[in-house]
């Protein structure tokens, strides 16, 4: 523990073991030395003690040792060890201002000292670290291997406040600590002498610092789909994902579209120019347009940060490619979707559970189906936010299949998808999903005849299914007898 000179030291604790209240007395070595002293002792067993004296004028440790015994039983001993500092009278805290990175450690150092300018060892001074947080999401940890203990994180009125005791060295050198931040922002740092209790609020002696905290910069760009197959002179597109060294999105990133190669390619005495910005979830969409060459080109996507045209070793970018090919010869293409339970259309229905509908596109020439066709497949209509993707593209098949899925992660009763799909220029097709709650549709009787004896009880089992197909549970099913001898009565009822 930590005292102040002059200050009453209590040395207290529990005695057990014994089988009757033990006698407990301390002896202290070092700064003050202290022979053989009895100490307070209560309860009922286990019991506590109170040891307590009054510290020594001068700064120093003391040494105590606490030894508890009783007539018949085995006499047990414990130590403590008590610093004896001056009162913090200056704290340096290191550096005044710095900026990190998020996610990043911020790393600092602090040193006290007492009036006489001696520099404090073994010395706790509570840390206090605020900054803006409008959500209920704790986003400030400690961070690094210094001496820390006591952590408080609340949040509250739009702020977030960290607090925690660094001890400082035992050789009173600048002591390290480290908090860090998992978002960017701007955070006050005070290093407050506040004894051990870390979750008061700066008083007295204290040294502050201010603290930022970064995006940081571009640290990966990742491009999706890798591979686009469109017809000569028509557009491929991509979507750009920017994300900092610790793999969060970075909005307002300006992508670059360097066509490194292929029928495309960007002229080496051309800057490579902006494709897109990235939006709030660090998501830019870039397109190349083909002048009409079929062939395959090789595009690099990255964000500029040493001021060199072109992608550079160090710069974030990522890579795909698009191969333009000429139109196939085909007289048809066709895109169809399936309720579930029933057969394939362009009209579908689907429950709201389901979120996911694949569209299948089929392109023939005549009857013959066409493999390796690029089908550019587009939602249209103003689909809402919760649907994704909205465009996307791919090559048919051996059987001149090629398929599209979307997804909406909260549909609505009677949402309609509305999807096309064409190769290069011609004429789309087009197909709708609509989603749906499920509803009884379809009643089952089994068997549908039943022959007992005269007075017996018939027995059927009913089921009853929804427009997709499936078991309906909790219906209510009533049974009546329409012709014969009890024609209008009601047998029986289940659910």
């Amino acid at each position: 523990m930590n005292v102040s000179p002059g200050q009453t030291v209590h040395v207290t604790g529990t005695a057990s073991g014994f089988s009757a209240q033990p006698t407990v007395n301390f002896t202290s070595s070092g700064a003050d030395n202290i022979a053989s002293t009895a100490c307070t002792v209560g309860g009922a067993g286990p019991w506590t003690f109170d040891c307590s004296y009054t510290a020594s004028g001068t700064t120093g440790v003391d040494n105590v040792t606490v030894t508890g015994s009783h007539t018949g039983d085995t006499s047990d001993t414990d130590n403590a060890t008590v610093f004896i500092n001056a009162a913090a009278n200056q704290i340096a805290l290191s550096p005044p201002s710095q900026t990190t990175a998020a996610s990043n450690c911020a790393n600092y150092t602090v040193r006290p000292s007492d009036s006489g300018g001696h520099f404090l060892a073994n010395y706790p001074i509570t840390v206090q670290v605020v900054m803006p947080n409008t959500t209920a999401t704790q986003t400030l940890t400690t961070c690094g291997s210094g001496p820390i203990s006591g952590v408080h994180d609340t949040i509250s009125g739009g702020n977030e406040t960290l607090r925690f005791v660094v001890t400082t060295n035992a050789d009173a050198s600048a002591t390290s600590f480290g908090f860090t931040s998992s978002v960017a922002g701007t955070a006050a740092v005070s290093a407050y002498d506040n004894g051990v209790d870390s979750n008061v609020g700066p008083s007295g002696t204290f040294e502050s610092a201010t603290q930022t905290f970064t995006a940081g910069g571009a640290g990966g760009v990742a491009v999706t789909p890798g591979s686009v197959t469109q017809v000569t002179g028509t557009q491929a597109t991509y979507t750009v994902t920017v994300t900092n060294g610790s793999g969060q999105t970075l909005s307002g990133q300006s992508v670059r579209e360097d066509v490194t190669s292929g029928p495309d390619m960007t002229p080496s005495n051309v800057v490579p120019s902006v494709c897109g910005t990235t939006n709030g979830s660090g998501v830019a969409t870039c397109t190349l347009t083909n002048g009409g060459t079929a062939g395959t080109d090789q595009i690099t996507f990255y964000v500029e940060s040493n001021g060199t045209p072109g992608p550079q070793s160090g710069e974030a970018q990522g890579t795909a490619t698009a191969i333009f090919q000429a139109a196939p010869t085909f007289t048809g293409i066709t895109l169809k979707c399936s309720t579930p339970g029933g057969t394939a259309s362009n009209a579908c229905t689907v429950p709201l559970s389901q979120h996911s509908v694949t569209f299948t596109a089929n392109v023939v020439n005549g009857t013959a189906p066409v493999q390796g066709a690029p089908v550019t497949f587009t939602v249209t209509g103003g689909p809402p936010a919760s649907v994704s993707p909205t465009t996307g593209s791919a090559t048919t098949d051996a059987s001149g299949n090629a398929t599209f899925t979307v997804t909406d992660s909260s549909p609505t009763a009677g949402e309609v998808l509305h999807v096309s799909a064409a190769i290069g220029a011609s004429a789309p097709a087009t197909a709708t999903a609509t989603f749906a709650n499920p509803a009884p549709t379809t009643m089952t009787v089994t068997p549908t005849t039943e022959s007992v004896t005269e007075g017996g009880s018939p027995s059927f089992a009913v089921k009853v299914t929804d427009q997709f197909g499936n078991g309906i549970a909790g219906d209510v099913i009533t049974a009546s007898n329409l012709v014969g001898r009890n024609t209008g009565k009601t047998i029986n009822s289940a659910t």
